[in-house]
């Protein structure tokens, strides 16, 4: 039977044995930080998947963009363990998620209408 891994946690270059910290990350994070650094990376690719074919269509949205590049900056330069504020910026997220959803369904609507016209 596998061992039961509490963390795992391969984000820096500070990682165990360069695969992955499992226990406590030599950088001192906690794995609820790591696990919600994770939730934010992958709430933030799809945020960026929203964004990527409004750009197509030429538009783009500046709070939605600085919220991607606070949240980059959050998880990829692990100088903030905080919890709280990983929890925080998950609330952020969503907002963010639905205004560039917003965003790609105004873009469509208004694509189609000129279809139509």
């Amino acid at each position: 039977m596998p061992e039961k891994v509490d963390m795992f946690c391969y984000q820096c270059s500070q990682t165990a044995f360069e695969t992955g910290c499992t226990v406590k990350g030599v950088c001192g994070k906690e794995a609820t930080v790591a696990r919600l650094q994770d939730n934010l990376l992958f709430s933030m690719k799809g945020i960026s998947a929203y964004l990527y074919h409004a750009r197509e269509l030429g538009y783009t949205d500046p709070e939605v963009d600085a919220f991607i590049e606070k949240g980059f900056y959050s998880t990829l330069t692990n100088v903030n363990f905080d919890a709280g504020e990983f929890v925080k910026l998950a609330t952020e997220s969503g907002m963010m998620n639905i205004k560039a959803m917003q965003l790609l369904k105004k873009l469509t609507s208004k694509l189609t209408e000129n279809l139509h016209q």
